[in-house]
C-alpha cells in the first residue's frame, strides 16, 4: 500500500526536492533511549512547520519511511516536496543554474563554532574499516577516497553512461 502511495505522489508532485536520510549514532549516545522522543519531535517541528527551515520554500508534500537497522536502532528516510522550487532538467543549462542556487541556499557546510563542535565532528567523521582501505606505494588509502573536502559551490552529478561504466571496468 505504502509503495502505491509514494507512486502516487510522483505522478502527482513530480521528483521530490529532497531527499533526507536522518539517523542516530547511537554508540556515541548513551541518553539516547531517554531524549529520542523529544528529538524527533523537535526535528519534526523545526523540519515541517509552516514557515519552514527551507528558505522560503512552503513544505507541499512529504514521504516518510522508518527503518530499523539490525541492532534495533531506527532511521528514517524522507521525501520532500517544496513549493516553488526549481525543477532540474539536465538539457537546460538555466536549470541547472537555478537547481545549484537553490542548493547552495539550502545547504551549507559552514557552521558558528560551538562548545559541541569537536564532539559533532566526531561523530560526522568516517571510520576506516578493513573494506575500505586499499594498499598504495605510499601506504594504505581509503578506497572511497575520504576524507572529501567541501566544495566552494553545489555540483550536479550526473550517473555514467553505459560507455563509461563499460570503460571503467576495462581498465
Amino acid at each position: 500500500m505504502k509503495k502505491k502511495e509514494l507512486l502516487a505522489m510522483f505522478r502527482q508532485l513530480g521528483c521530490p526536492t529532497i531527499f533526507l536520510t536522518l539517523s542516530a549514532a547511537e554508540t556515541k549516545w548513551s541518553e539516547l533511549i531517554v531524549i529520542l522522543t523529544q528529538v524527533l519531535e523537535c526535528l519534526w517541528e523545526i523540519l515541517f512547520a509552516p514557515c519552514g527551515s527551507f528558505e522560503g520554500n512552503e513544505l507541499e508534500d512529504k514521504y516518510i519511511r522508518v527503518e530499523f537497522q539490525v541492532r534495533g536502532s531506527p532511521h528514517i528516510h524522507v521525501l520532500i516536496w517544496l513549493k516553488n522550487a526549481p525543477k532540474y532538467d539536465k538539457n537546460k543549462p538555466k536549470s541547472i543554474e537555478q537547481c545549484i542556487a537553490f542548493l547552495d541556499k539550502l545547504i551549507s557546510v559552514n557552521a558558528k563554532p560551538t562548545e559541541f563542535s569537536e564532539e559533532l565532528i566526531n561523530l560526522q567523521r568516517h571510520k576506516h574499516s578493513h573494506t575500505c582501505k586499499k594498499h598504495v606505494k605510499n601506504g594504505i588509502k581509503c578506497r572511497f577516497g575520504i576524507p572529501y573536502f567541501p566544495m566552494k559551490k553545489a555540483m550536479i552529478l550526473e550517473p555514467f553512461t553505459d560507455d563509461e561504466k563499460f570503460t571503467k571496468k576495462r581498465k
